[in-house]
This record gives C-alpha cells, structure tokens and sequence, in this order.
C-alpha cells in the first residue's frame, strides 16, 4: 500500500506509544525520556503536514518519495519502540511469575543484559529521532501547509450521459425489461415518487442497464420528463439540483440559492410525471436524501428516481420499491462483447486458433462487461496466437488508459483509511484464492491495521470492516459453513480477480504474492503471501526479507517446508505474522525464539508433536492457531505467560490430553475452542475458565476426568458471547460412571446459547437445565446428542422456539422419543432438520405431527432405527429420507398428507415403499425427487390404479437401485412421469420390463435427458420405438443388459452414449450417422459386436471409444478423418499448455 494509506496510522500510533513509553518506568530506567518526547515532537510536526502532502504528491513525485522515506523511518520506529514495550511486558511477566530476582541475576550473563539492552537501546532510539528530525527539515522543500485534520484524498471523477449506443449493448435485454415492468407496475404507480437503485460492483454495467432503461420507447411514452444526473461520490444537494433545472429548461442556470433553486425545479416539474436517474451515488446520509426528495413533492404520482451505485446500504437508505441486484453476464454474452473487438479486423471469420485462447481471456472477466470490452480492444490489435497466449499467462489487466481500473480506483479513493489498508493488504493472496474471513481479521488484528474505537473489541471492528468490504463489492462471500459440533466457523470469501488487481496496484511498494516463479521485486516489500511450490532458492537474497512484517504460506496439501525458507525465516525478526499452515517444518523445528514481535502464529494441519516451548517468550502474541495438528498432544508448560493471547485454535487436536497450567491468567483470551480435562497433576481444572470472556465455539473435552464440583465450576452459564458448546464423556464400555447432579449443574449454559451438543453423556437422567426449563434455551437453534449409553426416555425437544437442526445419533437404549403429556400443538415452530440414526431400540416418535401448520418445510432424515414401528403424519416436511427401518407400519395418508414434500429417499423400507401404490392420492404432488433402494417385496403388484405414482406427475428424477421387488416398471406408471429428466434402475436383477412380454416402454418420456440402466440381467429388449422420439435425451448408459439383443433407435439429440456387458448385441444402431450431436461414444465388452454402420464415417465430431470387442474387424477402427477421435482419449485439466498447443495446431 501506498504511504498515504499507511503514514497518518504509522505516525498516529507512534505518538500513542511515545505517551506509553514516556510515562513508563522504562523510560526512567534506560534515559530516554528527552528522546521520547522529542520524538513525539518531531511526529506531531509531520502529521500536521501529511494532509497537504497527500495531495501534492499527485503532482510532484519528490513529495511521494518523501512520504515513503518517512513511512521507512517509521516501520523502523516501531520496531525500536515495540522493544521497549516488550521489555515492559517481560518484567510484567517475571513479576508475576515471582521470579524476578534470579531472572535479572541470569540476563547479566546473557545477550539481554540490562546495561548492553540499555547501551543498545539508547543508540536506536537516538538514531530514530535524527532520521525523523532530517525528514522534518525537508518538509519546508514542498511549502507544506500545516492542518489540523488529515483532509481528505484527491480523487479522480469521472462523468456520465443518458446516451448508449443500443447495438453495443450485450446481454442486458432481460435486465431492462424487468426494471421497466417495475417502472409501470402498481407499486410505483401508487407513490408520488418511488426510489429504485440498482446494485453493483464497479464495472459490471450498472450504467449501461440504467441508460437502456432511459431510452427505451415504453419509458419515453411513459415519462414527460426525463432528466440524467452523473453524481459521483460527492452528493452536493445544490449541483445535483443545478443539474436537474438545466436539464428541464435547456438554459445555464446562475442562481446561487437553494431553496431558490427547489421552488424553480417544483415549478418545472409540476404535475408531470418524471424519470430522474442518479448514476453513480456513494452517499449514505438518510437525511441527505429525504431532504433531496422533498424536492419532488410536486411532480404527478408514478414518478420514479433511478439510482445506480456499488453500495448496499445506499440502496436500503434510498429505496421504497425494492432493489435491483445486477449480475455479471454469462460467458457467452462475454464472449460476444470480447469477439466484436478482437476480431473487428478479421471480418466474418473467426481464427480457430485464437478462439481458444480467447474465451479463456474471457473467463477471467468473471461477467464484467468493462474488463470484455477492455481486453477485446487490445486483443484486436494482436494477430500473432503467442501474443495472445503471453495476455493469457501474464494476466496483465493494469493496462494503461483502461476504463476498468479507473472504475476500481475510484471505489478504492472512496473508502475511509483504515479500510483501504486492510484491503491493500488482500494482494498477498493469489488470485481465485477462498480466504477465512475470521484469520484474515486476526492477520489484519496483528499488523495493527484495526483502529481503536472506545468500548468496541478489536475483533468487533474487524468484523465490521469486513461486512462493509463486501457490501461494497471489495470481498464476494463464497461460503459459510459452522460446523459447531467440531469447534470451528469459517465464512470463506474471494476476491474478483480485478479487485486483486487493483489491490496489487495499491501495495505494490507493500504487499506481495511469491509465485511459482519466485519472482520478487526490488522493493520494501512489508507483507508476503508465499507459494510453497514457488522457487524459492534465491529468497534469502531478497534484499528487505529482515523488513517482512507478514509472511503467509499458501498450501493446500501437506508439503515440505525447504530449507531455504526456514533460512529465511530466521532472517525475519520483524515479523508480525506468520502462517506454516499445512506444512512440514524440517525435522518439525519451528524457529520461533528471534520473532519477538510476532503477533500472529498458524501452524495448523501441521504435523507437530509439540509446540516449541520458545513461543511462550512471544509476549505480543494475539493468535495461536493449532486446529487439526493430529498428532500434538500437549501444549507448552509456560502459556499462561502469553498476557496478550486473544485465540487459541485447537479444534481437530484429537490426542490433546490436557491443557498447561494457570490458563486463567491469559485474561485477554476471547477464543478457546478445545478445553480438555485430565486428572493428572500439572494441568488446569475447568474451573480456570471461571473469569475469562470467552465467545464463539468452546468444546469441553474428557468431562469424565471432573473429580469435584470445584473443578467444574467456570460460569459457563455467565458467558453470554459463546455461541456453541460441546460437551464430551469418553467412558470405555465396561466403565460404569455415575454422574454428580451438582457437577451437571456446573456445566449449565449459558441462556443466550445457540448451539449445544453432548456426546458419550453417561447418566441415567438427563440434566435438569435440558429436561425442564425450556424458556432458558429460547435462542437455541442446533442441538446434537449422541453416543449416550444410558438414557432410556429422550423429550420431543418441540418446545424449543428457536430450535432449527436436530440431530440424535446412536442411543442404543433409548426407547421413546417425547411424551404425549407434554407434547402441545405448536410444536418445532422453527425446525428445518431432524436426523435420528443408530437408534437400535427406538419405537416411537412423538410431536413431529403438532407442528403449526404455517410452519417452514423441513429436512428429515432416519437411519438405521430397526424397530422403529411409526412415525407421525407430518404435513410439512421439504425430504424425507429413510434407511433401514423395516418395521415402520405407517398410517393411512403418511405420504399423501405432505403436500409439501420435494424429494423422497427410501432405503430398506419395504413397507413405506408399497405404501406409495396403497395410498389414494386425490391431487398432484410435489415430488420432484424420488429414490428408492434396496426393496425386497413386488412392487406394481398390488393395485391397478398404483397409488400415489399417479400423482407424480412433477417428479424429474427417480433412481431404483438394487430392488429385487422391481419386477416391472407398468407403463401406466411411466406415462404420468411427462417431465422426467432423468431415469437411473442399478442392479435391479429381476426387472424385466414394462410387462412379462414389453420392455421398458420409454416412449411416453418426453422430457428424459439421461438414461441410465445397470445389472439388470433379466430386461427384455426395448420396445422399436422406445428412445427414436425421445427429443431431449442426451445421455444414455447401458450396462451389463445381458438379455438385451439390440439397441432401438436412438434419437438425434444425443451428446454421449455407454453401452457396457451387453453379451448379446451384435451391432449398433443404424441411424447413429444422423446422431450429429453424438460427442462420445464407448463400447466395451461387447464380445458378439462385429462391425460399426459404414455411415459413422460422417460423424467428424466423435469421440469413439472400444474396449475389449474382440469380434470388432480391425478395420472398422480406421481413423477415417483427421477431426474424428476414434482411440481411447483421456482429458486431463486444460493448461495454459495444452491452450497453446491446441492453438498452434489449429
């Protein structure tokens, strides 16, 4: 990042550690108070100057080399004054440990002796001062006025016009008639003046849509007036409504008033209906804008203001008939804009050569028209396929004069400062990486990237900086995935490939990401994203690698750290930040004891047994990351002296035994997500937790280690800011343990929890605080037990509010789930899944059935519940999935009942299966998804009508798989299935087909798109007609058909086609030369196959492939024309190298 994004932080927090220091003993001990505050001096004198110097800088470069000098001078600043404070929170930890006296008599004979430490010290500190007091001196070189606020940055803005060339315009034809069925729908016809904003990120052709929009014909009939404004980030009332007049009277207005102006626009606007689009609105201000729409007052109802902007929030403060959220365009539209400009000189011809290559230029636009436009431009002006290839593989989209760029940089102007370095510091990672939003807070936590804002945690305002990042289009949310039960919640997110371009473009001083080639520039880089592949032979060459203030590995798999890396490391002893996740440290040694500095350590899925006892001298040390280290099993002895500690990850330490002593000092400790409990000596009780503000996740490990209530007590139930808990007892089966009533009521919850789970519970009785007081639990959303070996009776759980998954799994005693006492009508009001699995024992269900019946639909899942003999008739639930319970008797209407019921999962469930031809259906359902596996009785064989199979008439998707009840598949059945788009039947030995004389009779398949049919040795041939007319079909499997003879027709539309084991075909279709679309064919073990239609010869497209036929003449093999692939082709991932080869032979 540049050094008008870091210099008034550096210099802000410099003089807050020069007051720090100043009225510290420190200062006192080693003589350096008159340096302090002549430093502070010399800070404050440049910061009163930086605002104007920011400006300048844009034009005259000597300023820019200026400010960077400064900013050097003041990393180095910080460094000097971070060992002062470190050598404060060293006596702090010596006094606390009581082991003061014999630690100072043992420095006098080490390096960190206190007169050479004050020596060397006073020297630093001095040379600092004389670096800054010669920058202050040039200061006069620039005539830098002094401010006493840092003003705000220059920015570049640029204007735009109701005018779109229509023919330019790709892909926006659904956009625009969408916004203009809202234009001229009730919702804005009601309202004097209703608000629209369109939402999106820079470049993705918000603009354009609003343009079209403005000139469409329906508009301008339905609008007298139409009025375009260009705002920009500066939302000035009066020029904004100097705009709008001399728009309506075509004349220069010099009024200087604005009411004067607000009554002349109500006076031009009166009783007319009117258009006014706002482009490009960056203000948020409520007031702002109900004062600006005041001006309207006037105007005929059905008036509407268009506005267009990439800010979320600007949308919900202006708007009052919803938002539009614009998204980018498809490939192929893409494609259009980038081909009409890179092959304008060509004519009507495009070169194949060059198409390839370009359409993956074009995927890397990611649908935003600019960058299309843009890249086409400059493609258009190469012929040669290497240049093209060298765009491809250079990913070079900082182009001069491209109107992308410009567009990023002025939403990267506009962001306060604190945001633009935490977004700058986004260039360590590559392109398409998904990054954890909660580790990127912590690295941003520990370079010191998060202002201070009074009472607010900097956790809290990481959080924030983050959601405003992406509301403004800087960071696309990818993921968000809590998978509470296991200690961890990640929320992965990405940026736009042009964003880490623009990210690049501000921190290239700054930030840098090591690539395969190992390529650094000769620059004080600060921050660095590492590939481990990359070559990194000549790292330790890389002149400022002792600067690096971040180093982050980016691994995906479990790799070799080299030796010239650790090299390396050992030469960073600035380091704030360092990540080794997923990798193997040579012989596990981590260099830790240099990195004094280091705020933030990430070792985990390491391979690490221990943790280096030097990481307890890490006194600044914020973050420990230790999630999924498999094999470590205890931590260093000494942690409690880690004061500044904040998160310590330890979800996945599966051979974690126990935990160091005095955990309850780390006072500043927010996040613990693992906690075990050992009886042995030497390690922390439960109870250490009693005064720590812990958040987030928390799993209690080896519960069956807690000897006393004492031990227990860590008011749990006080801490309001955990959102998950899980508790886990591990009892060998032959242990009998009876669990203290007092040490449950220890471990009660807090009320505000949202999550709980309970796993290897080894009480007969469940705790009073889950069984009774249900309004205590009213925020729960996620409760999972499982493993409980005693527990005979489980409640419904139907009175939790909140509650939305629940997850029971192998109780084996267990008999009876809820109480008809206790069950009320109401029940679940909020549910969305249940799951009950491994419930050997269990009989009954209870209370699913007292749903409200306004309730959400909902997921559940049984499995493995083999006596269970009834479930209740539940109305809404979304998919039912059943797996080996075959003693469910359901009741009459059990599926007919859920009218809300999309996909139907039934697994060695014989009885719920004939239940679908028993039941009456007297309506359609909704099932679109049906599957149905390992059925032993006959199915169709009971009712001519067939049940509820009449009345799928939506259903797309039905899958039988190894039924040896599937005899039959009747045709009346098959005709209901008119939108089926896919037909899976896997080892169902005994099918035969449609009848005892018909194959499958697939004809009344009109909508099928797949056909796939496995193992069924007994299936008579298909019908003539069975596939010829089937129009949507496109891919086709036949395997091991063993009674088949010969393949009907197939239709014209398929693209890939499998036939596999069947014995007795002797040859294919005749009419596979009209299948023009037929991409892939595969003929295996086909030993009776003799030849191939002669007509094949024409088909210059496929991909033929034959295994194993050995009657096949060799000649039928012939490759008959260059562009047909008539071998066994085996496509791996499409390189850069396979483009240019692919390319070249075009």
């Amino acid at each position: 990042m540049g050094p008008e994004v870091v210099l008034s932080w550096l210099i802000s927090h410099l003089l807050k550690q020069c007051s720090f220091l100043i009225q510290s003993e420190i200062s006192t001990i080693y003589n350096s108070t008159g340096d302090l505050h002549k430093l502070k001096s010399l800070l404050t004198t440049i910061l009163s100057v930086l605002s104007d110097a920011e400006r300048k800088q844009l034009q005259n470069s000597a300023i820019n080399t200026w400010l960077s000098e400064i900013r050097d001078v003041a990393y180095d600043a910080q460094d000097v004054l971070d060992e002062f404070q470190f050598e404060i929170l060293t006596r702090t930890v010596l006094r606390r440990n009581s082991s003061w006296a014999s630690e100072m008599v043992r420095r006098l004979f080490t390096s960190r002796n206190p007169i050479l430490f004050k020596r060397k010290m006073g020297r630093s500190v001095k040379q600092i001062v004389n670096r800054f007091d010669e920058k202050a001196v040039q200061k006069s070189w620039f005539d830098l006025v002094s401010s006493d606020n840092l003003g705000e940055v220059y920015k570049v803005q640029s204007q735009t016009s109701s005018f779109v060339e229509q023919s330019d315009v790709i892909g926006r034809d659904k956009d625009r008639d969408f916004i203009i069925e809202i234009l001229i729908s009730e919702k804005c016809t009601r309202n004097d003046v209703s608000v629209l904003p369109i939402i999106g990120m820079g470049g993705i052709g918000k603009t354009t849509l609003a343009q079209l929009v403005f000139n469409d014909n329906r508009v301008e009939t339905l609008f007298e007036i139409r009025i375009w404004v260009s705002v920009g980030d500066d939302f000035d009332v009066m020029k904004i409504c100097r705009s709008i007049l001399e728009s309506v009277t075509q004349k220069e207005c010099l009024l200087s008033q604005l009411d004067l102006f607000q009554r002349k626009i109500r006076e031009a606007l009166q009783g007319k209906r009117c258009l006014l689009v706002l482009d490009d609105v960056w203000n948020e201000d409520r007031l702002q804008w109900e004062g600006f729409r005041s001006v309207f007052t006037s105007v005929a109802r059905g008036s509407v203001i268009l506005v267009t902007t990439r800010i979320i929030e600007v949308g919900s403060v202006a708007e009052t008939v919803g938002t539009y959220q614009l998204a980018p365009l498809s490939e192929h539209d893409c494609w259009v804009i980038f081909k009409r400009r890179a092959f304008r000189t060509f004519g009507e011809e495009e070169p194949q050569n060059l198409v390839l290559v370009g359409k993956e230029i074009v995927r890397k636009c990611s649908g935003l028209p600019l960058a299309c436009k843009a890249l086409g431009g400059l493609m258009g002006t190469k012929q040669d396929v290497r240049d093209w290839m060298t765009v491809l593989l250079s990913e070079i989209w900082d182009l001069q004069n491209d109107p992308v760029l410009p567009s990023l940089r002025i939403s990267y102007y506009h962001l306060p400062t604190h945001l633009k370095r935490c977004f700058a510091f986004c260039a360590i990672f590559p392109k398409g990486y998904q990054m954890n939003k909660y580790m990127l807070i912590h690295l941003w936590m520990a370079n010191g990237f998060l202002p201070e804002m009074g009472k607010f945690d900097l956790e809290e305002i990481g959080r924030n900086i983050f959601d405003e990042l992406v509301c403004r289009s800087f960071f696309q949310v990818v993921n968000k995935i809590e998978k509470w039960y296991d200690g961890e919640v990640m929320v992965s997110f990405r940026m736009h490939d042009l964003m880490v371009d623009l990210a690049r473009w501000v921190s290239l001083e700054e930030c840098h990401y090591l690539g395969e080639d190992g390529w650094v520039p000769d620059l004080k880089i600060r921050h660095l994203g590492v590939n481990l592949y990359s070559d990194l032979a000549h790292i330790n060459s890389f002149s400022h690698i002792r600067k690096l203030r971040s180093f982050v590995l980016m691994n995906h798999s479990k790799n070799q750290i080299s030796h010239h890396l650790m090299n390396a490391l050992c030469m960073c002893k600035c380091l704030r930040a360092l990540d080794l996740s997923r990798s193997i440290p040579p012989n596990n040694d981590i260099p830790l004891h240099h990195l004094k500095h280091l705020r933030y350590l990430n070792l985990s899925y390491t391979n690490i047994g221990t943790v280096p006892e030097s990481v307890c001298h890490l006194l600044y040390l914020q973050t420990l990351n230790l999630n999924h280290c498999e094999a470590l099993s205890e931590l260093p002895k000494d942690m409690k002296n880690l004061m500044n500690l904040r998160h310590l990850y330890l979800t996945g330490c599966i051979n974690l035994r126990k935990m160091p002593v005095k955990m309850g000092q780390l006072r500043q400790l927010r996040t613990l997500t693992k906690f075990v409990v050992c009886s042995e000596s030497f390690s922390s009780t439960l109870s250490e937790l009693r005064d720590l503000k812990l958040e987030g996740i928390l799993h209690l490990g080896n519960l069956q280690n807690l000897k006393s209530v004492a031990d227990a007590e860590a008011n749990l139930n006080l801490k309001e800011n955990i959102e998950g808990l899980n508790l886990e007892w591990v009892i060998d089966e032959e242990d009998i343990l009876e669990v203290n009533e007092e040490l449950l009521e220890a471990l009660k919850p807090p009320k505000t929890l949202k999550m709980l789970g309970m796993k290897g519970y080894c009480g007969k009785l469940l705790p009073k605080w889950l069984l009774d007081n249900w309004t205590f639990f009213r925020n729960l959303t996620e409760l999972s037990l499982s493993c409980w070996a005693r527990v005979e009776f489980l409640p419904c759980f139907g009175e939790l509010p909140s509650l939305k998954v629940l997850e029971i799994h192998e109780m084996e005693k267990v008999k009876k789930i809820g109480d008809e006492d206790r069950v009320s009508r109401g029940s679940f009001p909020s549910l969305r899944y249940l799951k009950l699995t491994k419930m050997a024992n269990l009989v009954e269900l209870v209370g699913l059935d007292k749903r409200p019946g306004m309730a959400e639909p909902f997921k559940l899942k049984i499995k493995n519940c083999p006596r269970l003999t009834t479930i209740p008739v539940i109305q809404t639930v979304q998919e039912v999935e059943i797996e080996n319970c075959s003693n469910i008797d359901p009741y009459e209407g059990f599926i007919s009942c859920m009218i809300c019921l999309e996909k139907l999962v039934l697994s060695e469930c014989d009885r719920v299966v004939l239940l679908l031809e028993q039941e009456k259906g007297e309506s359609n359902m909704p099932v679109k998804e049906l599957i149905i596996k390992r059925c032993t009785k006959q199915m169709f064989n009971k009712s001519p009508q067939f049940g509820l199979w009449r009345c799928f008439v939506s259903l797309s998707y039905l899958s039988f798989e190894s039924c040896d009840g599937l005899i039959f598949l009747p045709d009346i059945v098959i005709k209901q299935l008119q939108f089926l788009k896919c037909l899976i039947i896997f080892y169902c030995l005994n099918l035969i087909g449609s009848s005892e004389n018909d194959g499958l009779q697939l004809q009344y398949l009109p909508s099928l798109e797949k056909l796939s049919i496995t193992e069924c040795n007994k299936l008579l041939d298909f019908p003539e007609n069975a596939m010829r007319h089937l129009s949507s079909l496109k891919i086709i499997e036949l395997i091991g058909l063993r009674e088949i003879s010969r393949i009907p027709e197939l239709p014209t539309s398929l693209t890939n086609a499998v036939i596999s084991g069947c014995t007795k075909i002797y040859s294919l279709p005749d009419n596979m030369y009209q299948i023009k679309s037929l991409a892939r064919l595969q003929i295996m073990d086909l030993p009776n196959l003799i030849s191939l239609p002669e007509e094949m010869l024409c088909l210059t497209g496929l991909e033929l492939v034959v295994i194993n036929c050995r009657n096949l003449e060799k000649k039928e093999m012939i490759r008959p024309k260059k562009k047909n692939r008539w071998h066994d082709v085996s496509h791996a991932g499409l390189t850069s190298h396979h483009l240019w080869q692919m390319a070249t032979e075009g």
